[in-house]
């Protein structure tokens, strides 16, 4: 929502850690204590909350999403210097995968920026990228019915245009 983002499931919200031990109850609850990665399955927090590291909330989901797109970056690196280890035709299957995780790690991160920006109406943060494209872009993909596999339907030139997509645009 507009003032924040999570769910309050403390004892002034859903009172979801009273099924805990009561020590870790206790630290669930308290902002101090909680682990961030448990922050938001148990606090509220407005936007502009200041994380352990000075960051604000905002700032650090924005980061957050870079990250995994650096991640999945990486991983196509690491994997192009194993080439010469692997059989070509092992090697062009998984390259292939790693291509199209990559396309899927920028449209993600690029909706999921979008919706919550469309929520929290801020500015992006200095040094990070604004989505490829607006909110409506995002929520008109169409995902095929596959049973057990959801694969979006984005042609990998529209993020190439877009700048998305890195060293996989050369293909």
């Amino acid at each position: 929502d507009a003032g924040g983002i999570g769910f309050d499931r403390t004892g002034t919200g859903s009172n979801a850690v009273a099924q805990y031990a009561p020590p870790i109850a206790q630290c669930l609850a308290d902002l101090k204590c909680v682990p961030d990665k448990y922050l938001l399955w148990f606090h509220h927090l407005p936007w502009n909350y200041r994380m352990r590291d000075g960051s604000t909330l905002w700032a650090s989901l924005v980061n957050q999403y870079d990250r995994g797109v650096g991640q999945v970056e990486a991983n196509r690196l690491g994997w192009t210097e194993l080439r010469s280890y692997v059989d070509p035709q092992r090697f062009a299957a998984v390259d292939r995968d790693l291509v199209s995780q990559l396309w899927q790690a920028w449209w993600w991160r690029d909706a999921s920026i979008a919706y919550w920006q469309s929520l929290s109406k801020l500015e992006l943060p200095p040094g990070h990228s604004p989505p490829a494209h607006p909110l409506s872009w995002y929520q008109a993909i169409h995902f095929g019915h596959v049973p057990g596999f959801l694969a979006p339907r984005i042609d990998r030139r529209t993020l190439c245009v877009a700048g998305r997509g890195g060293t996989s645009c050369a293909l």
